[in-house]
């Protein structure tokens, strides 16, 4: 069952227009409502090529200090063991925000520092898939699909990206 990008005052107005017949556009109002289901949200799938060790991923509680140190100490490390310095950032919808600011923070302390790093950010779509739980014996499970935006940066050191 697709979730509908409609408004809910454009339901209303489908509604109102369809008299007492009750149709498919009153089902997702339904699904966000407490009382008759639990929603559960999937997690988002990762690329199976992001277990490379120099992969953070980004959340809304992620600290932005703790985030900026915790880059700046993978790319000494990989300088220090003669590895390419890259560390590659991932983020997913209200996450996107403080990914680029941790990436626009990283590459002005290397400035100061004397060195240079080069970002390259990668926007992308990606289907979040949430599943609702029915509360009454009378419902049944329902499937929604949505679309989040991804942002992926690519911080590498003294070295431009490819």
């Amino acid at each position: 069952m697709k979730r509908s990008r409609v408004s809910d005052a454009a339901v209303d107005e489908q509604d109102s227009e369809e008299g007492s017949e009750k149709g498919d556009s009153e089902i997702p109002r339904k699904l966000f409502d407490k009382r008759q289901y639990r929603r559960w949200r999937r997690p988002i799938e990762h690329d199976p090529g992001t277990t490379r060790g120099v992969d953070l991923f980004i959340t809304r509680r992620n600290g932005h200090a703790e985030l900026v140190s915790r880059v700046e100490a993978l790319l000494r490390a990989r300088e220090r063991k003669k590895k390419a310095c890259v560390v590659v950032l991932h983020a997913a919808g209200a996450a996107i925000q403080r990914c680029a600011d941790v990436a626009l923070e990283v590459q002005k302390r290397a400035q100061q520092r004397g060195k240079e790093a080069y970002l390259n950010p990668q926007t992308s779509t990606t289907i979040a898939i949430d599943e609702f739980e029915p509360l009454e014996p009378n419902l049944q499970w329902m499937t929604t699909k949505r679309l989040i935006s991804v942002l992926k940066v690519e911080i590498s050191i003294s070295k431009p990206p490819k």
